[in-house]
């Protein structure tokens, strides 16, 4: 009860910060965390492995639904696009292929794909500022993915992010939203909005 309740306020928050401007940006993380045992003394580590995506610029028009919305599609893509053997890495390129060569989102240019790698007891929570310390004060809208759900509750990260998947997306779903975008930037662009 108490996290849906969080992530309510986060979606809030978050949603009014996307339309007021203060939020401007978006990127995609992958947390891959994998348990293992140390020595003869039953010790358990975990070893996070942070990879993400560049950061993209959200555009004018665009809600916080709608980037889950495009999330979701992309994450969905990849997922079906990239062989059983692939690595992390190769999972967040085929994410960032799909944003930019179906133009969905534009991509800060001074922006690249990383990868981060975290070694901590296994009873330690791995803090927000562990995984991303660099939100620019806010206005950089950062969606978590876990590869296991249990180890994920040893974030802070899981409780303090958005619950952003939506299943099912289409890509119609897609075009719908572009669709959005494009009529929203040529309204504003045109002459009889700016002259009025």
């Amino acid at each position: 009860m108490i996290y849906e309740i969080r992530q309510k306020s986060l979606h809030k928050k978050y949603d009014k910060a996307i339309l007021n401007g203060k939020c401007k940006y978006v990127r995609f993380n992958y947390l891959d965390i994998e348990a293992y045992d140390v020595g003869y003394d039953g010790d358990r580590r975990l070893i996070k492995t942070l990879s993400c995506t560049p950061i993209y610029k959200i555009p004018h028009g665009a809600n916080l639904q709608d980037v889950f919305t495009i999330f979701s599609f992309a994450t969905d893509y990849a997922m079906d696009f990239t062989p059983q053997d692939s690595t992390l890495a190769d999972y967040i390129a085929c994410v960032n292929d799909y944003l930019e060569n179906h133009e969905v989102l534009k991509r800060m240019p001074d922006s690249q794909p990383c990868t981060k790698h975290i070694d901590t007891n296994f009873c330690k929570l791995i803090s927000t500022a562990d995984i991303r310390e660099d939100n620019r004060n806010g206005e950089i809208l950062d969606l978590i993915g876990f590869s296991d759900q249990r180890y994920a509750l040893h974030c802070d990260v899981y409780y303090n992010s958005p619950a952003w998947y939506i299943e099912g997306v289409t890509a119609n779903d897609i075009n719908k939203i572009k669709s959005k975008i494009r009529a929203y930037e040529t309204y504003y662009e045109s002459n009889e909005f700016t002259n009025n």
